[in-house]
């Protein structure tokens, strides 16, 4: 659905949402809720049964956790960025955002674009899709050469990654679609193949030893993001 499609705004300003709204719904689609932090954007998208988010990268809050909330409930994110930060995009792409473009994109691109996402296609900058196989190609290289993690399948390593993240086992089973009970199966699984004795050293070695699966400047950009 494109026509009349629901779609939820997220910025800390005004004007910038009422700007939005100005492009967004002489196009066919309908504004149905307006935020100005993460936590907002995350119960609008529930209540109002919207099918598209917009958020802007430096809305206040977990931008990822909203990102990653919407995309696990079956909805559709796209962020608007001031500037084209290649290291924040990856990371908003990684927890599910289908679009990422620049706010000084003409109304007729940001249509075109909202109407791609929801047609089932991603909006990326042509620019920064090579940024983006890039930042994947040097992830999976990263965690195929590391001797401990190549004994993980890959839904292991999935679910290893997401703990590393902070996400709990409720939001992994989501975001994976399965159940809690196969998170903790998992969990078990990496505890066992890395002679771990509890679910506390998992978590240790995931965030600090084993798991080098966003650099530091990476983690940075996340932080970023997080801190609005």
């Amino acid at each position: 659905m494109v026509h009349g499609a629901r779609v939820v705004i997220a910025d800390a300003q005004p004007l910038i949402r009422a700007g939005l709204r100005a492009v967004i719904e002489p196009a066919g689609m309908a504004v149905v809720g307006e935020a100005a932090r993460a936590d907002e954007l995350i119960d609008l998208y529930c209540a109002r049964g919207a099918d598209l988010c917009v958020a802007d990268s430096g809305l206040p809050g977990d931008l990822l956790d909203a990102v990653r909330r919407v995309s696990a409930a079956g909805g559709k994110a796209v962020v608007l960025a001031d500037h084209d930060d290649e290291h924040v995009m990856p990371c908003l792409v990684r927890a599910g955002a289908r679009g990422y473009l620049s706010k000084s994109s003409s109304p007729d691109s940001l249509v075109r674009a909202f109407r791609a996402v929801m047609a089932g296609e991603v909006a990326i900058p042509r620019e920064l899709v090579s940024r983006l196989l890039l930042d994947l190609q040097q992830v999976e290289n990263r965690r195929s050469t590391d001797p401990e993690l190549a004994h993980l399948t890959g839904r292991e390593r999935q679910v290893l990654d997401l703990l590393r993240r902070g996400v709990a086992t409720s939001d992994i089973a989501a975001e994976l679609f399965v159940a809690p009970v196969t998170v903790r199966t998992h969990v078990s699984a990496i505890m066992r193949k890395l002679d771990l004795p509890d679910r506390a050293a998992v978590l240790v070695y995931a965030r600090d030893a084993g798991l080098a699966a966003f650099s530091r400047r990476e983690d940075e950009a996340r932080d970023r993001v997080r801190a609005g």
